[in-house]
């Protein structure tokens, strides 16, 4: 085993399926949007053709729905965090309101016991935070003030930013991000297993 990295992770799209359950969700009260395979951008107001004000609302509705709770891990990422942590130290990182950290929590506790240690709100999604980015975080971990090795993101926009930080990036394909290609600094790959876990032991 070399050297212990330093991994951060967005938490909906990378450690937890989101879309698909809050389309189903809002169909159930009678909200109809497009589906996770039409669900072509990361901004959801455009994608559902309303405002920014509208999709904050249905954002909230569904994080207090019974439907929130049940989010189910992203395929294979239980298996590959048991391969990586403790070896690596993992830290997620969400734009989820501070809030519903305690169901964050929750859904860490119960379905990947153990592999965090640390994990960092920032209120975007309803503008709770204070204005600190995943650049940020990246940059200088609150914890320690040292930077991640690199991110795994879902959000182009995202990774491109991070990667213009001179952090590695690895991009989990998902409609919203296919629609350019990736740059520099970015590893666009399929998922959890084998994919990330090859990733990381290229760098240990």
């Amino acid at each position: 085993m070399g050297r212990s990295l330093r991994i951060g992770s967005d938490v909906d799209g990378v450690l937890f399926e989101i879309v698909a359950p809050m389309v189903e969700f809002l169909d159930s009260i009678g909200i109809s949007v497009p589906s996770y395979e039409e669900t072509y951008d990361y901004d959801l107001a455009k994608v559902w053709g309303c405002s920014r004000t509208e999709m904050g609302r249905r954002i909230n509705l569904f994080y207090k729905s019974e439907y929130f709770p049940k989010l189910r891990p992203m395929p294979g990422v239980q298996q590959a965090l048991g391969i990586l942590v403790p070896a690596h130290n993992a830290y997620p990182i969400t734009a989820r309101p501070f809030d519903i950290e305690h169901l964050t929590k929750a859904a860490f506790d119960k379905h990947l016991p153990g592999k965090f240690d640390y994990s960092y709100h920032l209120g975007h999604f309803d503008g709770s935070g204070p204005k600190v980015t995943k650049v940020d975080i990246a940059r200088s971990l609150p914890l320690d003030g040292r930077p991640l090795d690199f991110v795994i993101e879902d959000s182009l926009f995202e990774a491109e930013a991070i990667a213009r930080a001179n952090i590695q990036v690895v991009l989990i394909t998902h409609p919203w991000n296919c629609d350019r290609a990736i740059s520099t600094g970015i590893t666009r790959v399929n998922g959890w297993m084998p994919d990330i876990v090859d990733y990381v032991k290229k760098y240990e």
